[in-house]
């Protein structure tokens, strides 16, 4: 039996980083772009494990012969989902929101592949959750976060940027924050290609 080809349907560099500590073979990267709004009423989880599902189908429909993972990940205060933001005051409405409290971090990832070509795809999902703390930040802080840009083109901030020197601690496996569960993800892949795992 041939060894699967494997797709990373993400253009997030930590997201390549990590796959490659799990997995010894090379593999394509090709981001998927879906709809992304959340609907109306949509829990948090519900959202994240929607939109990933919907990015493994673009996945597979553009590549029928890949194996295709799928991540996306989200910031959660409360049950409201923050978006990333699209300008510098968005970005520190955000920083002042969570300054001093704690907030969750959900990466949903998704496997698809489709073993024959009249057959079903078949999909498995696992949502990772971490919570996080951040200190007090002063307006300097929130400032000098606003002013280095690491907010733009992400779910609010990189953990491995500034805004990590604000977390004091937190609650999970740092990759769910980062973008990939790595349990969670080499266990999907232990069992759809375990020859692809180191």
């Amino acid at each position: 039996m041939s060894q699967p080809r494997l797709l990373l349907a993400s253009a997030s560099p930590r997201r390549q980083d990590l796959l490659k500590i799990i997995v010894k073979t090379p593999f394509r990267v090709e981001p998927q772009d879906v709809d992304e709004t959340p609907l109306a009423a949509e829990k948090p989880q519900a959202y994240v494990k929607r939109v990933t599902r919907l990015k493994a189908e673009q996945a597979l429909h553009n590549n029928p012969d890949a194996l295709s993972l799928v991540a996306d990940t989200i910031v959660v205060k409360g049950q409201k989902i923050l978006r990333k933001a699209q300008s510098a005051d968005e970005a520190k409405a955000q920083m002042e929101a969570l300054s001093g409290r704690r907030h969750q971090v959900l990466t949903a990832v998704a496997l698809i592949r489709q073993p024959k070509k009249d057959a079903a795809p078949v999909v498995t999902q696992r949502v990772a959750k971490a919570l996080v703390k951040v200190k007090s930040l002063s307006k300097a802080e929130i400032q000098a976060f606003v002013e280095s840009e690491q907010w733009k083109g992400v779910a609010v901030y990189r953990l491995q940027g500034l805004f990590g020197a604000f977390v004091p601690w937190m609650q999970g496996h740092i990759s769910t924050v980062l973008g990939l569960p790595l349990f969670e993800t080499r266990q999907m892949l232990l069992t759809a290609a375990p020859t692809l795992l180191r």
